[in-house]
């Protein structure tokens, strides 16, 4: 029912100096990357434990045969109804519904200067019934580099897409000025072709936000320079996916300490029954309550970067003719849009 695939170790020396080319040392920690099939999951998102595919990590000692995890403070297991429990310990590498199979590519092999990640970007719970070529019926992910980040609350790993993808964007980016948000949607890009969309949002500590990528709606309102006052009371109607679908949409809860991947139904729903959730991720605010989102989207492929990496989704997205990708904030916590560029890329 629990199946454990593509491991992949690294020594974390690797990702803290990847240009070295450095052989680890025997004090040297390892970083242990396994795909988890869990045929036993009978529900959408990851709030609960069933998970069906998912790409978990662990930190861990490796003497060259056997391979001892440091971050699992759990005893032993006694029986086998405990090791099935277990099966799916680990923290997650990416919280979105397609990421699977993640593979390393090392500098002997395609990348001459540090390791990079791919992974197979689908879920089987559909990928045979998506209106996809292959055998598998979907893509891969963009190649991403690993890093390895300590900070007061944990260590972590952290994504982001490799560096030569920079130069792939068009010259001429679209800007969106500097405003405050409010609980109507504000045009930041159009989804044209590939794109590649940086986004800084300014919170206050109750602060929500909306980032959806939709069907395009009424005129935006007009670009400010200087913040709104907050309405003085929230929507009658609050913005939420349920009740009003869109393909994609990100919700960014700075009270609540979450980010929230919403994805709608398919336009034929018989197509693919599960492909509908949402995926959830904690997350801690920056101090100064500012919040990075990197939303790249190539075809039917949407992988969101937030703080630079620390929360990672990866989705397929079947996008209307026309998508635009919109904010809006939720409630009257003031955020402020401080920037926003997209370029459109040729990949």
């Amino acid at each position: 029912r629990v199946m454990w695939e593509v491991p992949q170790l690294l020594p974390l020396s690797a990702l803290q100096a990847p240009v070295s080319g450095a052989a680890p040392n025997d004090g040297d920690m390892w970083l242990l990357l396994i795909s988890v099939l869990d045929r036993r999951a009978g529900t959408q998102g990851n709030a609960s434990a069933d998970i069906a595919c998912s790409v978990r990590w662990h930190l861990g000692t490796f003497d060259g045969a056997r391979f001892e995890p440091v971050d699992d403070s759990a005893p032993p297991v006694s029986n086998a109804a405990e090791a099935a429990s277990r099966t799916l310990s680990g923290r997650l590498l990416d919280h979105g519904p397609d990421f699977y199979a993640a593979c390393l590519q090392t500098r002997s092999l395609a990348m001459p200067t540090e390791p990079a990640l791919v992974a197979w970007m689908s879920h089987w719970a559909y990928a045979r019934r998506l209106p996809l070529p292959g055998f598998a019926g979907g893509p891969m992910t963009l190649p991403r580099r690993l890093t390895w980040v300590a900070h007061g609350g944990g260590n972590g790993l952290r994504q982001q897409p490799l560096t030569t993808l920079e130069q792939a964007r068009c010259s001429d980016p679209f800007v969106t000025p500097m405003q405050a948000l409010s609980s109507t949607p504000c045009t930041v890009a159009r989804a044209l072709g590939s794109l590649d969309m940086e986004i800084r949002l300014h919170m206050a500590p109750g602060g929500q936000a909306w980032l959806r990528v939709t069907e395009p709606g009424p005129p935006s309102p007009p670009a400010l320079s200087t913040p709104l006052s907050p309405p003085s009371s929230p929507p009658s109607s609050p913005l939420r996916v349920d009740i009003t679908p869109v393909p994609l949409a990100l919700h960014i809860d700075a009270l609540a300490h979450r980010i929230t991947l919403h994805r709608a139904p398919l336009a034929d729903p018989g197509q693919a029954p599960p492909f509908a959730g949402a995926w959830t991720a904690d997350w801690t605010p920056d101090v100064a309550g500012d919040v990075t989102v990197r939303l790249l989207l190539d075809g039917c492929c949407a992988e969101i970067f937030i703080d630079a990496g620390a929360v990672v989704f990866s989705a397929l997205v079947f996008l209307p003719a026309g998508a635009v990708c919109t904010l809006s904030s939720e409630g009257s916590a003031q955020v402020q849009l401080r920037a926003a560029h997209a370029w459109v890329v040729s990949v």
